[in-house]
Protein backbone atom coordinates (compact mmCIF):
# COMPACT_ATOMS: atom_id res chain seq x y z
CA UNK A 1 0.00 0.00 0.00
CA UNK A 2 1.56 3.43 -1.07
CA UNK A 3 2.11 6.24 1.92
CA UNK A 4 0.62 9.42 1.27
CA UNK A 5 3.98 10.94 0.66
CA UNK A 6 4.67 8.33 -2.17
CA UNK A 7 0.99 9.11 -3.67
CA UNK A 8 1.89 12.56 -3.51
CA UNK A 9 5.17 11.88 -5.08
CA UNK A 10 3.35 10.25 -8.14
CA UNK A 11 0.86 12.76 -8.30
CA UNK A 12 3.86 15.51 -8.78
CA UNK A 13 6.04 13.46 -11.23
CA UNK A 14 2.50 13.05 -13.65
CA UNK A 15 2.22 16.77 -13.28
CA UNK A 16 5.78 17.49 -14.07
CA UNK A 17 5.48 15.22 -17.44
CA UNK A 18 2.69 16.72 -18.20
CA UNK A 19 4.59 20.15 -18.22
CA UNK A 20 7.47 18.37 -20.32
CA UNK A 21 4.97 17.87 -23.13
CA UNK A 22 3.84 21.27 -23.28
CA UNK A 23 7.03 22.84 -23.44
CA UNK A 24 8.04 20.60 -26.02
CA UNK A 25 5.10 20.67 -27.76
CA UNK A 26 5.47 25.10 -27.93
CA UNK A 27 9.44 24.21 -29.06
CA UNK A 28 7.83 22.79 -32.11
CA UNK A 29 5.33 25.52 -32.54
CA UNK A 30 7.73 27.94 -31.94
CA UNK A 31 10.66 26.77 -34.61
CA UNK A 32 12.82 26.57 -31.72
CA UNK A 33 14.19 23.11 -31.78
CA UNK A 34 17.74 24.74 -31.45
CA UNK A 35 16.89 25.53 -27.88
CA UNK A 36 18.23 22.20 -25.97
CA UNK A 37 16.07 21.25 -23.10
CA UNK A 38 16.85 18.97 -20.25
CA UNK A 39 14.39 18.38 -17.25
CA UNK A 40 14.57 16.75 -14.15
CA UNK A 41 12.63 16.02 -11.61
CA UNK A 42 14.89 16.10 -8.26
CA UNK A 43 13.99 15.30 -4.48
CA UNK A 44 14.95 17.88 -1.35
CA UNK A 45 14.86 21.26 0.06
CA UNK A 46 13.82 23.64 -2.55
CA UNK A 47 17.17 26.28 -2.12
CA UNK A 48 19.50 23.19 -1.63
CA UNK A 49 18.15 21.55 -5.07
CA UNK A 50 18.32 24.73 -7.09
CA UNK A 51 21.57 25.45 -5.40
CA UNK A 52 23.38 22.15 -6.63
CA UNK A 53 21.91 22.83 -10.15
CA UNK A 54 23.06 25.94 -10.52
CA UNK A 55 26.68 25.22 -9.71
CA UNK A 56 26.77 21.63 -11.17
CA UNK A 57 25.05 23.07 -14.35
CA UNK A 58 26.50 26.26 -14.99
CA UNK A 59 23.27 28.37 -14.64
CA UNK A 60 23.21 31.91 -15.45
CA UNK A 61 19.96 32.56 -14.98
CA UNK A 62 17.17 31.36 -12.75
CA UNK A 63 13.54 31.32 -14.17
CA UNK A 64 10.82 30.95 -11.94
CA UNK A 65 6.95 31.17 -13.24
CA UNK A 66 3.16 31.10 -11.90
CA UNK A 67 -0.10 29.90 -13.67
CA UNK A 68 -1.82 30.59 -11.12
CA UNK A 69 -2.58 27.52 -9.36
CA UNK A 70 -2.01 28.13 -5.63
CA UNK A 71 1.01 25.68 -5.27
CA UNK A 72 2.52 27.32 -7.85
CA UNK A 73 2.20 30.53 -6.38
CA UNK A 74 3.25 29.78 -2.62
CA UNK A 75 6.42 28.44 -4.09
CA UNK A 76 6.88 31.79 -6.24
CA UNK A 77 5.63 34.66 -3.88
CA UNK A 78 6.80 32.67 -0.64
CA UNK A 79 10.39 32.35 0.75
CA UNK A 80 11.75 30.13 -1.32
CA UNK A 81 11.92 33.11 -4.15
CA UNK A 82 13.16 35.28 -1.52
CA UNK A 83 15.59 32.37 -0.44
CA UNK A 84 17.21 32.18 -3.85
CA UNK A 85 17.43 35.81 -4.82
CA UNK A 86 18.98 36.39 -1.80
CA UNK A 87 21.28 33.19 -1.51
CA UNK A 88 22.47 33.46 -5.36
CA UNK A 89 24.86 35.65 -7.85
CA UNK A 90 22.78 35.20 -10.67
CA UNK A 91 20.11 36.88 -12.06
CA UNK A 92 16.43 35.37 -10.92
CA UNK A 93 13.96 36.06 -13.50
CA UNK A 94 9.87 36.03 -11.70
CA UNK A 95 7.11 36.06 -14.85
CA UNK A 96 3.31 36.41 -13.60
CA UNK A 97 0.86 34.61 -14.97
CA UNK A 98 -0.75 37.38 -17.25
CA UNK A 99 2.70 38.00 -19.04
CA UNK A 100 2.11 37.34 -22.62
CA UNK A 101 5.70 37.26 -24.61
CA UNK A 102 6.27 38.43 -27.81
CA UNK A 103 9.57 40.33 -27.75
CA UNK A 104 11.68 42.20 -25.45
CA UNK A 105 12.31 45.74 -27.08
CA UNK A 106 11.21 48.43 -24.32
CA UNK A 107 13.66 47.06 -21.17
CA UNK A 108 13.31 49.09 -17.80
CA UNK A 109 15.44 49.16 -14.87
CA UNK A 110 14.00 50.45 -11.34
CA UNK A 111 16.58 52.55 -10.07
CA UNK A 112 17.92 54.33 -6.97
CA UNK A 113 20.32 56.67 -8.36
CA UNK A 114 22.62 55.45 -5.96
CA UNK A 115 26.21 54.99 -7.09
CA UNK A 116 26.11 51.19 -5.81
CA UNK A 117 24.03 50.90 -9.16
CA UNK A 118 26.27 52.14 -11.82
CA UNK A 119 28.55 49.63 -12.93
CA UNK A 120 25.73 46.90 -13.37
CA UNK A 121 23.61 49.61 -15.20
CA UNK A 122 26.79 50.08 -17.24
CA UNK A 123 26.85 46.17 -17.83
CA UNK A 124 22.91 46.05 -19.04
CA UNK A 125 23.13 49.26 -21.43
CA UNK A 126 26.45 48.19 -23.56
CA UNK A 127 24.70 44.50 -24.29
CA UNK A 128 21.59 46.43 -24.96
CA UNK A 129 23.58 49.17 -27.25
CA UNK A 130 25.29 46.57 -29.21
CA UNK A 131 21.67 45.52 -29.67
CA UNK A 132 20.57 49.17 -30.83
CA UNK A 133 18.21 48.35 -28.28
CA UNK A 134 17.18 51.52 -25.81
CA UNK A 135 17.27 51.82 -21.87
CA UNK A 136 15.07 53.40 -20.09
CA UNK A 137 15.86 53.78 -16.61
CA UNK A 138 12.94 54.69 -13.63
CA UNK A 139 13.26 56.26 -10.04
CA UNK A 140 9.86 56.40 -7.78
CA UNK A 141 9.73 58.70 -5.19
CA UNK A 142 7.40 59.98 -2.50
CA UNK A 143 7.12 63.94 -2.80
CA UNK A 144 7.69 66.60 -4.45
CA UNK A 145 10.39 67.57 -2.25
CA UNK A 146 12.14 64.62 -2.94
CA UNK A 147 11.98 64.96 -6.63
CA UNK A 148 14.13 67.99 -6.65
CA UNK A 149 16.59 65.79 -4.65
CA UNK A 150 16.75 62.92 -7.54
CA UNK A 151 16.76 65.63 -9.95
CA UNK A 152 19.95 66.84 -8.61
CA UNK A 153 21.28 63.10 -8.57
CA UNK A 154 20.18 62.42 -11.43
CA UNK A 155 22.71 64.65 -13.47
CA UNK A 156 25.84 63.01 -11.59
CA UNK A 157 24.27 59.30 -12.13
CA UNK A 158 24.07 59.70 -15.83
CA UNK A 159 27.33 61.25 -16.42
CA UNK A 160 28.86 57.81 -14.90
CA UNK A 161 26.64 55.82 -16.24
CA UNK A 162 27.37 57.10 -20.03
CA UNK A 163 26.09 55.82 -22.28
CA UNK A 164 23.47 57.57 -25.08
CA UNK A 165 20.97 54.98 -24.94
CA UNK A 166 20.34 55.05 -21.37
CA UNK A 167 17.39 57.66 -19.81
CA UNK A 168 16.38 58.14 -16.57
CA UNK A 169 12.07 59.05 -15.73
CA UNK A 170 11.47 60.28 -12.07
CA UNK A 171 7.25 59.55 -10.94
CA UNK A 172 5.94 60.69 -7.85
CA UNK A 173 4.12 58.29 -6.32
CA UNK A 174 3.91 57.17 -2.33
CA UNK A 175 3.40 53.13 -3.38
CA UNK A 176 6.64 51.87 -5.39
CA UNK A 177 4.61 48.77 -6.27
CA UNK A 178 2.03 51.02 -7.34
CA UNK A 179 4.55 53.32 -9.53
CA UNK A 180 6.34 50.48 -11.09
CA UNK A 181 2.91 48.98 -12.52
CA UNK A 182 1.45 52.37 -13.84
CA UNK A 183 4.92 53.27 -15.43
CA UNK A 184 5.21 49.48 -16.86
CA UNK A 185 1.63 49.57 -18.09
CA UNK A 186 1.72 53.13 -19.27
CA UNK A 187 5.05 52.60 -21.44
CA UNK A 188 4.30 49.19 -22.60
CA UNK A 189 7.96 48.08 -20.77
CA UNK A 190 8.31 43.94 -21.45
CA UNK A 191 10.82 43.65 -19.01
CA UNK A 192 11.63 45.30 -15.79
CA UNK A 193 14.78 44.64 -13.78
CA UNK A 194 15.50 45.15 -10.52
CA UNK A 195 18.36 45.94 -8.28
CA UNK A 196 18.26 44.05 -5.22
CA UNK A 197 20.89 45.07 -2.21
CA UNK A 198 21.97 43.40 1.03
CA UNK A 199 20.78 46.82 2.67
CA UNK A 200 18.73 47.87 5.48
CA UNK A 201 14.82 47.67 4.06
CA UNK A 202 14.90 51.25 3.58
CA UNK A 203 16.80 51.38 1.32
CA UNK A 204 15.71 48.61 -0.89
CA UNK A 205 13.84 49.56 -3.95
CA UNK A 206 11.31 47.72 -2.67
CA UNK A 207 10.24 44.42 -0.11
CA UNK A 208 8.78 40.65 -0.75
CA UNK A 209 5.78 41.63 -0.13
CA UNK A 210 5.89 44.71 -2.96
CA UNK A 211 7.01 41.67 -5.49
CA UNK A 212 4.34 40.21 -4.32
CA UNK A 213 1.93 42.72 -5.59
CA UNK A 214 3.82 43.35 -8.50
CA UNK A 215 3.77 39.52 -9.92
CA UNK A 216 0.39 39.67 -8.74
CA UNK A 217 -1.16 42.09 -10.75
CA UNK A 218 1.57 42.76 -13.97
CA UNK A 219 1.83 41.35 -17.19
CA UNK A 220 5.78 42.76 -17.13
CA UNK A 221 7.96 39.80 -16.13
CA UNK A 222 10.96 40.92 -13.26
CA UNK A 223 14.57 40.20 -13.74
CA UNK A 224 15.83 40.70 -10.31
CA UNK A 225 20.13 41.08 -9.91
CA UNK A 226 21.87 40.86 -6.95
CA UNK A 227 24.59 44.03 -6.68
Amino acid sequence: MKTANQHLEICKLEEFKKEQERLEQLVSILHKEHIHLKFSFLKGEFLDVIADLIECQYVDMVVMGTSGANTIDEKLFGSNTMNIITNTEIPVMAIPSKAKFTSISNYCMAVMLEPEEIFTIRQIANYLSLLELPMSCVNIVSSPQMLLIAERKRQEWMQNVNYSNVTVDIIINNDVSKGLLGYARDNEIDLLGILHRNLPITKRLFSINHSKLFLKQSQTALLIYNI
